[in-house]
């Protein structure tokens, strides 16, 4: 299925849901822009405004599904995966988000841990 797309005033072909998406964007309360690596940061929304798909993406280790849902715009979304965080990068992004909006997810932390551990059975 193809997106709908809109011809811009400059003629460029561009996707109508991104569009809307990035004009909504600017009427989010909370909105924060955070460094994932350095020299690179994304906006993201604020955790009250997550999916629970977007969580779920989280607590299975998706984070390209997670971003996708999470980070303010396609463009924030093309930085994360140009950056390809680390867990390690991943966790410090989630940590200063937690930290700035004051709204963290107490469970996205201890699932980042979980999932950095091995999981070899004894």
């Amino acid at each position: 299925m193809t997106r709908p797309k809109v011809i811009t005033e400059d003629g460029e072909d561009v996707d109508k849901l991104a569009l809307v998406q990035n004009e909504a964007l600017e009427d989010v309360d909370g909105i924060r822009v955070i460094e994932l690596a350095p020299g690179a940061s994304v906006r993201v929304l604020p955790p009250r405004m997550w999916r629970v798909s977007a969580l779920k993406a989280m607590r299975s280790a998706d984070f390209d599904e997670w971003a996708k849902k999470c980070l303010g715009s396609t463009e924030d979304y093309e930085v994360f995966c140009d950056v390809d965080p680390t867990l390690e990068q991943v966790e410090q992004f989630m940590k200063r988000l937690n930290e700035e909006s004051g709204e963290g997810n107490s469970t996205t932390s201890s699932t980042l841990s979980r999932r950095s551990k091995s999981t070899r059975k004894k």
